[in-house]
């Protein structure tokens, strides 16, 4: 092929890609006098021509009888009235492309006028709308209308609504809005409007609805809005809104929704919002306020939705809330409440959601919060609750339930297997114990299950095998034990499977091959599933295909092998174990310990520690002993040494500087583990193999340090 042919083939390309993402073509305006036109002034018929012909009229999804007829009352969403053009209504989605002319002000008597959701509709709001005195309806929302809101347009004495909502508009809101006595309705949302709240609009005694929301308007919120007695709907939300909250705002006495979320407000919440009678919906959330939760919203009724949350929120939770009769929402989540959740407020039966997480909550969780029949969202999470977990939450019909983050111990309930519709479980990090339930495999519309970071024990339930909707089973980070039930293989929607950081052996189960919707990673290869820290082998049984778990179990995952635990059985005769990555190796001589001893050799990860101990990378191990009857062994008859073979290139300072450390418990401290011994023992270096010895006298976790300091190395162990 030439160049010039693949040039015109390659442009021909670009040109129809272009013409796809552009504006619809205009098509050809048909020509139309509008001299035999008798039914309205030349004037009008002129200004609906040039609409015509500015917004493509001839592409329009419906232009029935436009320039077709001599008799504008029959050309659609026209309407005539006393020889006047009285309404201009072209519907939703008509694919008007263009602009709006200013002819549009010659429709001396139109009194509705409503072009909306037209997606090339662009330009500016012609300021001869101004011009319309007789103008009751102007609606030109969700189009693509730049420019600044005309200041004429304060001039419409007679209008009842102006809706310019979802434009592109920009600028400041013209003071000269205060001046339509008549508007019932203001709606401005949802465009790029700056600037301060003229108070001027608290003039507009008439109004029923106020949409300023979702624009960038700065300044406070001016408390001349309190005047406006008529107002049922405030909408502010989600503009850069200043300063405190006006306590005029509580003049609202016909006020259902009250929208102010998403700014930047400090402050106390005024308790005259506590007046506002009539008042259905309240939102205030994602703030600044401080201060207490007013007892005076109690008198809020007629309220079925209370959003707080997301500001600086102090002291307790008012039990005068239990209250509002009609409350069905409740966020108060992300504050920094505190004290107990009042038992009076567990007994409103009209809950649906509750949010009370990310706050510094006490105290145990109130049982009666399991008769709470409606309740279908319960989020207590990150607080510091106590206690067990209320067996009565296994009444409850809820969808999402979240407890993690606290300070829960004892048992997780068997009742939560009555869950039938539970999808969400979060009981992570917390400090419960015992063993997970096998009935919470009946709660089989689960999807995400997080028991990680307890303390459970015991093995993992077959049950949980159940769960086909499962997305995600967090069981890291606890004490569970024992094999790795094979039905969990049956899990085929699981993308996420952790039960690193336990005591869990045998081999992993074939079943596994069946989870291929376990998330992969290109760079962090089978990110889904983690197993580490385990006592685990691989099935002897999985052929290499190609398959990421495959691989993974197969060992080309480069951590797998680093992070396994080794169990090795020495009797009295002496024996040796090393590590699976040879890093470590434990020589114990003849006669130290005595026959059929386990020792486990488990490489440690890359903790946050408690206080006083350090993060290393992977330059720590435990190690343990039981001997044939399950007994723990602890100490030795005769010392067993322990070789390091370290990466000299990762040190980045001097060999000798290495040493084995053990953890303390009682002292919280690193130890050197040379005095584990006595007499202390010494180290034996060999610096040209890059490795070290040193005899030890009892089992713990060890860490491998610079000598001098103490502190962090990199993975020298690798």
């Amino acid at each position: 092929m030439n160049k010039v042919l693949r040039f015109l083939i390659l442009a021909a390309l670009l040109l129809g890609l272009l013409s796809s993402t552009s504006a619809p073509p205009a098509k050809a305006q048909t020509a139309f006098s509008c001299t035999d036109v008798t039914e309205i002034p030349q004037l009008e018929c002129e200004a609906l021509v040039a609409l015509h012909a500015s917004t493509n009229g001839g592409g329009w999804t419906n232009s029935t009888n436009w320039l077709v007829t001599i008799t504008p009352s029959n050309w659609y969403g026209v309407t005539v009235s006393g020889g006047h053009v009285t309404v201009l209504n072209l519907g939703w989605n008509n694919r008007l492309v263009g602009t709006l002319p200013p002819d549009l002000g010659n429709l001396s008597r139109l009194e509705y006028l409503s072009i909306y959701s037209n997606d090339y509709l662009t330009g500016s709001i012609p300021s001869e709308l101004g011009n319309l005195s007789h103008l009751y309806y102007l609606r030109l929302y969700d189009n693509r209308l730049t420019g600044s809101i005309p200041a004429s347009l304060g001039s419409l004495s007679g209008l009842l609504t102006l809706d310019l909502i979802s434009n592109q508009l920009s600028g400041s809101i013209p003071a000269e809005l205060g001046n339509l006595g008549s508007l019932n309705d203001l709606k401005l949302s949802y465009n790029q409007l700056s600037g301060p709240i003229p108070p001027e609009l608290g003039n507009l005694s008439s109004l029923n609805t106020l949409y300023l929301g979702y624009n960038q308007l700065s300044g406070t919120i001016p408390p001349e809005l309190g005047n406006l007695s008529n107002l049922k709907t405030l909408f502010l939300e989600s503009n850069q809104l200043s300063g405190s909250i006006p306590p005029e705002l509580g003049n609202f006495s016909n006020l259902e929704g009250m929208f102010l979320s998403h700014n930047q407000l400090s402050g106390a919440i005024p308790p005259e919002l506590g007046n506002l009678s009539n008042m259905r919906i309240l939102s205030i959330q994602n703030n600044r306020l401080s201060g207490s939760i007013p007892p005076a919203l109690e008198n809020l009724d007629k309220v079925f939705s209370l959003k707080l949350s997301n500001n600086l929120l102090s002291g307790s939770i008012p039990p005068e809330l239990a209250n509002m009769a009609l409350l069905q929402t409740l966020y108060l989540d992300h504050n920094q409440l505190s004290g107990s959740i009042p038992p009076a407020l567990c007994n409103h039966k009209m809950f649906e959601y509750l949010y009370l997480n990310n706050n510094q909550l006490s105290g145990s969780i109130p049982p009666e919060l399991g008769s709470v029949s409606f309740l279908r969202d319960l989020r207590l999470s990150n607080n510091q609750l106590s206690g067990s977990i209320p067996a009565e939450l296994g009444n409850l019909h809820v969808q999402w339930l979240y407890l993690d983050g606290n300070q829960l111990s004892g048992s997780i309930p068997s009742t939560l297997g009555n869950l039938s519709v539970l999808t969400y479980l979060y009981l992570n990090d917390n400090q419960l114990s015992g063993s997970i339930p096998a009935t919470l495999g009946d709660a089989t519309n689960l999807n995400y299950l997080y028991l990680n970071d307890n303390q459970l024990s015991g093995s993992i339930p077959s049950t949980l095998g159940n769960l086909s909707y499962l997305n995600s089973l967090y069981l890291d980070d606890n004490q569970l034990s024992g094999d790795i039930p094979a039905e969990l293989g049956n899990l085929g929607d699981l993308q996420f499977l952790r039960l690193n950081n336990n005591q869990l052996s045998g081999a992993v189960p074939e079943s596994f091959i069946n989870l291929t919707d376990l998330y992969a990673n290109p760079s962090d290869g089978l990110y889904g599933l983690d197993l580490d820290y385990n006592a685990l082998t691989v099935p002897a049984g999985y052929p290499v295909a190609g398959n990421p778990l495959q691989e993974f179990l197969l060992g080309k995952d480069p951590d797998w092998h680093l992070r396994q635990a080794l169990a090795v059985v020495i009797g009295s005769g002496g024996g040796e174990m090393t590590s699976l990555d040879g890093t470590v190796a434990v020589v114990v001589p003849p006669g130290a310990v005595g026959d059929h001893t386990t020792f486990t050799f488990t490489p440690q990860p890359r903790p946050n520690f408690s206080t006083g101990k350090l993060t290393f990378a992977n330059n720590s191990f435990l190690l343990t002993a039981v001997d044939g009857l399950g007994n723990p062994v602890t100490t030795f008859a005769q010392p067993v040494t322990v070789i390091i073979r370290y990466d000299e290139a990762a040190l980045g300072l001097p060999e000798v500087s290495l040493k084995l450390y053990y953890w303390e418990g009682a002292a919280s401290a690193w130890l050197d583990a040379a005095t584990t011994c006595d007499p202390v023992g010494e180290y034996t270096r060999d610096l040209e193999g890059n490795m070290f010895s040193l005899e030890i006298c009892h089992l713990s976790e060890f860490a491998v340090l610079s000598g001098a300091s103490r502190v962090f190395l990199p993975a020298v162990l690798r």
